[in-house]
């Protein structure tokens, strides 16, 4: 192993890269279809979710700056963080680009309790209320209060590791 500084990003990012994240898609909805487009459901894909804390129950997660998505999950202040399952690459790179469509209206979800998309078939969901938000650079960090969790111990998760797409089974509970 060899020690680098932090002067190529290219190379950081492939060390970033080492470390297994599963996959989530972040939705909100806004009424009338103000998210600009469509229904105003809205998703973006995420690596960075965690949990952050038990009592309160809290998790977070984090947007880029300059994303086109960021000022709705902020404006609304609701949003489902959504856990693909290992069968839902589809998901993750649909709402993984800034270009094209990342609006939820063709998938079939419902709206949970909070009022956010929850999309049908992932391993876990999340609805929370915005907590607050941080800065964390180029990225704002947003937290979420948890109002309402369920999950499907039957399904294994999608997984990123090294720029790469991998599944892991689900242990028995």
């Amino acid at each position: 192993m060899k020690s680098q500084t932090i002067d190529d990003s290219r190379d950081y990012r492939r060390a970033l890269g080492s470390f297994a994240t599963g996959i989530s898609v972040v939705t909100t909805h806004q009424k009338h279809g103000t998210a600009g487009n469509g229904d105003g459901s809205v998703g973006v894909t995420v690596n960075s979710f965690s949990s952050v804390s038990l009592d309160p129950p809290l998790i977070v997660f984090s947007l880029d700056r300059v994303g086109r998505r960021l000022a709705n999950f902020i404006d609304n202040g609701h949003f489902c963080v959504n856990v693909l399952a290992a069968d839902q690459v589809n998901l993750s790179d649909r709402f993984a680009s800034n270009e094209g469509d990342f609006t939820c209206e063709d998938l079939g979800y419902t709206l949970g309790e909070t009022g956010s998309p929850v999309l049908p078939g992932v391993m876990a969901i999340f609805e929370c209320t915005l907590e607050t938000t941080y800065d964390g650079g180029d990225h704002l960090m947003i937290l979420g209060r948890v109002q309402r969790y369920a999950y499907d111990p039957d399904k294994g998760p999608l997984l990123y590791f090294r720029g790469g797409y991998n599944e892991l089974a689900a242990p028995s509970l």
